[in-house]
């Protein structure tokens, strides 16, 4: 038997050193362990660690714990945890297997690395021992805790007094929200090494180690709480309403910030990008900003009908079909003037509009009683240009910013959705198809946001829903031209404008980001809040 004693591994944290090995502990192994070896072991404080995440601070080991020996020798050995001291901070570990019945004499150290697997390599080199170790894809949650078996250390020592360092970082999500989580998934914005195969070089006299990716490495890692090890079971994917994810990731600066993806267990996605550039250190965990996850919610017309989850396109969800569709009276949906809650149709749609003068007072215009009217603009005035409000409101449909949205009561969209931001519709119009048709038969582009445009790419398909005129009120241009509003009014003090995504039918099929008089009535394509 080897006894190898561990204490916390850092100053503010419990951490369950959990790992289930992919093999079972060998009950027919004849291999004789040497005889009368007592390994102590302690585990590295780590003074960059600044959150506390339990009452403890200590690791814990847990039963089934192994980890992998090279006794002076690059033979693997397989030491385990007893069932006595699972839950203590210190544990004699037991010998499970290995090919060498005595300390060997190649070496000048004994080098031990956790967590254990069968394909742990060991190498002496100059002064120092590699490791060919694999960082896990797939790491498994636990609460206020690194995902078991994820978080690797290594020790050298010339005799039986080992003291183990730490080899990665970790990064600290927090997350808010009435949703139950499946899994989250960290990709650097320059595609850094973050899971996979990896050399770790461990020095001698406590030595800090180093790890280095391999060149064909993973560019992500994910911590699932789908059905894995130990506490997890299939009932317990509903998690509370602030769910903690501590991934372990090699020490790395992400120059470029990263993307955080959050699937829940319904299957749908959340995408939360930051841009900044932030670094893992060795030995220390990252702490993010708590994240509000809103509740996610289908798109349910005027009528009633739920038409599903929308279409994501850089990290924004797109509604399945134009604000106001009917599959009837509507296929293109409803035309709305700048900044008004109700729509009209088209001439050829199932409800032909009545018609007042303009301009009018924000209340005349937004009364259900004026929901079937066009307000026309003829003979503009200096204040309000051609617009059919009588006052120059730039944040009727988003009191908030472009950046920083805001939806107000006139905002025409179902409930959990909003007009789109100027930003929104520019970022989409970066990549598209040419003039096309959807497969109902509707004349428009197709367009996947920043991601090349192919048929396999997320998609949405702007149909071109034509216009309604400013000055008479005239429906025209359907099937050649499509013009979307965005929620944001255009930024200038000699015209009333609203900003807008322009779809016209040419050989050089243009979709530009444009502007027109909020009088004119035209599509809405709503993005979820």
């Amino acid at each position: 038997m080897k006894k190898i004693i561990f204490s916390s591994l850092l100053a503010a944290l419990t951490f369950a050193a959990c790992q289930e090995i992919e093999q079972a502990a060998p009950e027919t192994s004849k291999t004789p362990a040497p005889e009368y070896l007592i390994l102590k072991g302690t585990v590295e404080q780590s003074d960059l660690t600044k959150t506390t995440l339990s009452e403890d601070n200590e690791v814990l080991w847990y039963a089934g714990d192994c980890i992998a020996t090279f006794l002076k020798s690059a033979t693997l050995n397989m030491y385990q945890t007893t069932d006595r001291d699972a839950g203590k901070s210190y544990s004699e570990f037991e010998y499970i297997l290995s090919g060498d019945k005595v300390l060997g004499e190649d070496w000048d150290h004994i080098v031990a690395y956790y967590p254990y697997s069968k394909d742990v390599e060991c190498a002496k080199a100059d002064g120092s021992y590699a490791l060919d170790v694999e960082l896990p894809a797939t790491q498994y949650h636990r609460s206020n805790s690194f995902g078991l078996g994820a978080f690797p250390m290594v020790a050298v020592g010339e005799d039986t007094d080992l003291r183990f360092r730490n080899v990665c970082g970790a990064i600290k999500l927090e997350f808010k929200g009435d949703v139950s989580i499946k899994d989250v998934t960290i990709i650097g914005n320059k595609n850094e090494k973050l899971s996979g195969p990896a050399v770790v070089t461990a020095l001698p006299d406590y030595g800090i180690p180093t790890i280095k990716m391999a060149e064909n490495a993973s560019t992500s890692v994910t911590m699932t709480c789908d059905e894995g090890w130990g506490e997890l079971q299939s009932g317990d994917l509903v998690l509370s309403n602030q769910n903690i994810f501590i991934i372990t990731v090699p020490p790395v600066e992400f120059k470029e910030g990263f993307t955080v993806t959050v699937t829940d267990s319904q299957g749908k996605t959340y995408t939360i990008t930051t841009k900044r550039s932030n670094t893992v250190l060795r030995s220390s965990i990252l702490v993010m900003p708590a994240i509000e996850l809103p509740e996610k919610c289908d798109y349910v017309d005027e009528w009633g009908n739920n038409l599903g989850q929308g279409i994501e396109i850089d990290g924004t969800i797109w509604a399945p079909v134009n604000c106001g569709y009917h599959p009837t009276d509507f296929k293109y949906g409803k035309l709305y003037q700048w900044g008004r809650k109700y729509g009209q149709g088209y001439s050829s749609d199932g409800v032909t509009p009545s018609f007042q003068n303009g301009p009018v007072s924000l209340a005349q215009g937004q009364s259900t009683e004026n929901e079937n009217c066009f307000f026309i603009v003829s003979s503009p005035t200096t204040a309000t240009k051609y617009s059919w409000l009588n006052v120059d409101n730039r944040t009727v449909w988003n009191s908030g910013t472009d950046a920083a949205p805001v939806k107000t009561q006139y905002d025409p969209c179902p409930k959990g959705w909003r007009v789109p931001t100027n930003a929104e519709l520019t970022s989409l119009n970066s990549n598209k198809s040419s003039w096309s048709e959807d497969n109902t038969g509707l004349s428009g582009i197709w367009f996947s946001g920043k991601t090349a445009y192919s048929e396999e790419a997320n998609r949405i398909f702007l149909p071109a829903g034509g216009r309604r005129t400013s000055l008479k009120g005239d429906a025209e241009e359907r099937e050649d031209r499509g013009y979307y509003w965005s929620s944001q009014a255009y930024d200038s003090k000699y015209v009333i404008d609203g900003m807008m995504l322009l779809l016209v039918n040419r050989e050089t099929n243009i979709a530009a980001i444009s502007h027109a008089g909020r009088s004119a009535a035209h599509s809405v394509r709503c993005v979820q809040e």
